[in-house]
């Protein structure tokens, strides 16, 4: 993250306060200088779409301000007590409710009150779809993610594990609780999705390795297929192809199949420079991609668009 963008998030962060359009249970105050409630706690400032505890104030630079407020007694959440490491606060969230565990950086916890707002502020400073274990570990916080693992039931440690790259501990799980995959929840399905929306092919494909479907569907409701195919992530693709991954399948945002989220992927995608298009739409052909009508190709590298131009050709 660029500094300047850095500070123009943590300027809209502060100013949306002024806006009062918060729920009661929303923190309010500026996170520059604590607040007191009624009630004598202090509060935090949050984002525009709820009460996102100290999400604002997660950079370095901050932390000494939200480590002394949560100190005090504001009130956060488990995805920024996992942040801090702060397993006291970790506990103390579970004990008051053990579902809390399966928060994450996503619409379903942090719904978005305006349709076209850009979300949680986590979403940038701790990062999309990411569960408390991710985060725990992310910032080096091995105690607190053992207490995590600790206080999840065994399909929220199996999708941990996975995000998390142990395969000792998948192995160590699926011998453990056979056939434990087929009970995973809605939400905990998509995680597959959601991992190739981040581009890990290592939690892809130990998630697939325990049982999780391949056709399961993300945001854009896409499939990790479209992922891979918009990442340019050929070997993702690859090892979603030898697990049956559905081939032409349609997401309904756009109306299209993994090889135009490769094509479009190797243009405007976010991996556009490092991907391998080529690799990833060669894959997708050969195990039987339909081919977009040649006429229909308005965006893709020029590389891309010559291997479907190819295969085209030698189809007629």
């Amino acid at each position: 993250m660029t500094p300047l963008l850095r500070m123009a998030m943590l300027v809209v962060a502060a100013l949306t306060v002024s806006a009062s359009a918060f729920a009661p249970s929303s923190l309010t105050l500026a996170s520059t200088a604590g607040g007191v409630n009624p009630d004598g706690s202090e509060t935090l400032v949050c984002d525009a779409e709820g009460p996102e505890a100290i999400g604002g104030v997660s950079e370095t630079d901050r932390q000494a301000v939200a480590r002394h407020l949560v100190g005090r007694g504001a009130r956060t959440d488990i995805l920024m007590a996992a942040a801090f490491g702060d397993a006291a606060a970790v506990a103390r969230i579970l004990d008051a409710d053990p579902a809390a565990i399966r928060t994450t950086v996503s619409e379903g916890y942090f719904p978005m009150r305006d349709p076209r707002a850009g979300g949680t502020i986590y979403n940038w400073t701790l990062g999309w779809y990411k569960s408390a274990h991710e985060i725990a570990r992310e910032f080096g916080h091995d105690a607190v993610l053992r207490l995590l693992l600790e206080r999840s039931p065994a399909d929220l440690q199996l999708a941990a594990a996975c995000e998390l790259g142990d395969e000792t501990l998948v192995t160590q799980l699926v011998r453990e609780h056979p056939g434990i995959a087929a009970t995973l929840r809605d939400e905990d399905r998509r995680k597959i999705a959601d991992a190739a929306r981040n581009n890990r092919t290592t939690a892809v494909r130990l998630m697939l390795e325990a049982g999780w479907p391949p056709d399961a569907r993300g945001q854009e409701n896409a499939t990790p297929l479209h992922w891979a195919g918009f990442h340019g992530n050929a070997e993702m693709a690859r090892i979603l192809l030898a697990h049956g991954a559905p081939i032409d399948v349609r997401e309904d945002h756009h109306d299209g199949t993994p090889l135009h989220w490769t094509i479009y992927g190797s243009e405007h995608g976010w991996h556009c420079r490092t991907g391998d298009y080529v690799a990833t739409a060669e894959a997708l052909i050969a195990a039987g991609a339909q081919l977009p009508p040649l006429e229909m190709l308005k965006s893709g590298a020029p590389a891309v668009l010559d291997v479907v131009r190819r295969h085209s050709n030698a189809s007629k």
